[in-house]
């Protein structure tokens, strides 16, 4: 049998086909053949480590390579072409007045003196247990509906003339859910820098801003501000969350019309979804990383059929049968790579548990798609798990989660986002693009360990007598130097 590439490595041989379907019927390759063959079989020797799905995924593998690089590479590039003509022509049309941008730079920095403000208080805090006051006047001030229909209003027009796949160059840094997390994002931003910085590399925004979080109006004006001061170096990415249904469903709308007033309330709320129906749906960073919100689906598609969805995107489109591909760039899920084969096929495509919204899609799918499309890694958001650290690695190193709401929903996970950049050789040639996990902690992690350790402080001390504690008092007021001077920063991780 011919030598495939990866013969040095082995599988677990799952039960499965890819289709899901059993192939308990087959004869095992190790089993002898039997009396009644009347014909001599070939004996092959990879058969009994390596299954049909795996075999097929290799050769998937190989074939899209292949095709990407001798047969693709034409097409992919006279697409981009033409699509960065037609951007550049709009963006000469187009004109950005002045005064938007001298405000949005406003905010930006009104905001990074929150963020400083915010790392400094003496107790880490929840976003929904935050007790700033009148953020939405500190950030766009009193004219703050103005403000915010004059971000909305201009977004709309940039994201309007930029691509439906957006490319960002490298270094950059990718953020998951935010969900509202006012507090989380300026923290983030304090931690590993903010867009605004000079210097400061490209920055992309993973989809689902709004929704169940506190503070969402604070975040969508802030990232709106971030996209008309930097159009060509802040990218927002489409979520399943920047929906009208979603939003009436999960709080964004009940915050509009509760924060705004029922006169500017539904008009501000209609202003922003014009402009979530012109975000791209796909970002690709230094050419080998794909950033999408929920996954690839069933993986029967290509970037240059994403180039191609004309935009706006409302509710009725999305739902309508033959854009169902694209409603799985928002929606679908991996299959995990720890799930159990006999309750699940970890092969092929499956329905999700989410319903008809999206799919589960393998390993195998994530390999094949990527080497159809020249891609070293794909980049998703879409979920959050139970004291996670925000991030997953899964299906062979393809696939990465990341996830920067920190407690999103009590789930006790960490807020990460991720820095990529080229790595150090000098020879261009051999450069790869390395990805470098930022976690800032979990609140709820923090006070939990600390109640384990005033626990374990009591069992194996004890509860101190009142002379005890008198002792304690004057040895501390003795030795101030060993106290530490004032209260501990929030600190990344």
């Amino acid at each position: 049998s011919p030598r495939l590439p990866g013969d040095d490595v082995r599988y677990p041989t799952p039960r499965m086909t890819a289709g899901g379907s059993s192939s308990s019927t087959m004869r095992s390759p190790r089993e002898p053949p039997s009396e009644t063959d009347s014909e001599p079989k070939l004996r092959l020797t990879r058969a009994n480590t390596v299954s049909n799905p795996e075999v097929m995924t290799r050769w998937g593998v190989i074939t899209g390579k292949l095709l990407h690089a001798k047969v693709l590479d034409f097409t992919t590039i006279a697409d981009r072409v033409v699509n960065r003509k037609r951007i550049q022509s709009h963006m000469k049309r187009g004109v950005i007045f002045d005064s938007v941008r001298k405000r949005a730079h406003v905010v930006v920095r009104q905001a990074w003196n929150l963020a400083k403000k915010a790392a400094l208080e003496p107790q880490d805090v929840l976003d929904s247990e935050w007790a700033e006051s009148d953020i939405l006047v500190r950030l766009f001030s009193t004219e703050y509906i103005d403000t915010l229909a004059l971000f909305a209003k201009t977004a709309h027009k940039i994201l309007a003339v930029q691509p439906t796949v957006v490319e960002a160059s490298v270094p950059c840094r990718i953020f998951g859910d935010i969900h509202g997390q006012f507090r989380d994002l300026l923290l983030l931003f304090r931690a590993f820098g903010s867009p605004a910085e000079r210097g400061a590399p490209n920055f992309v925004f993973n989809g689902d801003f709004i929704d169940r979080g506190s503070h969402c109006l604070e975040v969508l004006g802030l990232l709106l501000a971030l996209k008309v001061l930097l159009p060509e170096k802040v990218w927002l990415v489409r979520g399943n969350h920047e929906d009208r249904l979603m939003n009436e469903k999960y709080g964004f709308k009940d915050e509009c019309l509760e924060r705004l007033g029922m006169e500017f309330g539904p008009m501000l709320f209609d202003l922003f979804h014009k402009a979530f129906d012109q975000l791209p749906l796909v970002c690709l960073v230094g050419e080998r990383v794909m950033v999408v919100h929920g996954g690839i689906g069933d993986g029967f598609w290509t970037l240059n059929d994403v180039r191609r969805v004309r935009r706006p995107l409302g509710e009725n489109e999305l739902t309508s049968p033959e854009m169902y591909w694209v409603n799985n760039i928002l929606w679908s899920d991996p299959v995990e790579d720890d799930d159990d084969e006999r309750t699940r096929p970890v092969f092929g495509v499956h329905e999700s548990p989410r319903g008809g919204k999206g799919a589960l899609f393998g390993w195998d799918v994530t390999k094949t798609f990527c080497a159809r499309n020249g891609l070293g890694l794909i980049v998703r958001s879409h979920q959050s798990k139970q004291d996670s650290m925000g991030i997953d690695i899964m299906h062979d190193n393809h696939l990465i989660r990341v996830f920067s709401a920190r407690d999103y929903e009590g789930h006790s996970n960490d807020g990460a986002v991720l820095f990529i950049e080229w790595s150090k050789e000098e020879d261009d040639a051999n450069r790869m693009l390395t990805v470098r996990p930022q976690i800032l902690r979990s609140a709820m992690k923090a006070r939990r360990e600390q109640a384990e350790r005033e626990v374990q402080d009591v069992n194996t001390q004890g509860p101190l007598s009142e002379r005890g504690r008198r002792k304690s008092y004057r040895h501390s007021a003795r030795k101030p130097s060993e106290v530490a001077p004032g209260p501990p920063s929030q600190q990344p991780t």
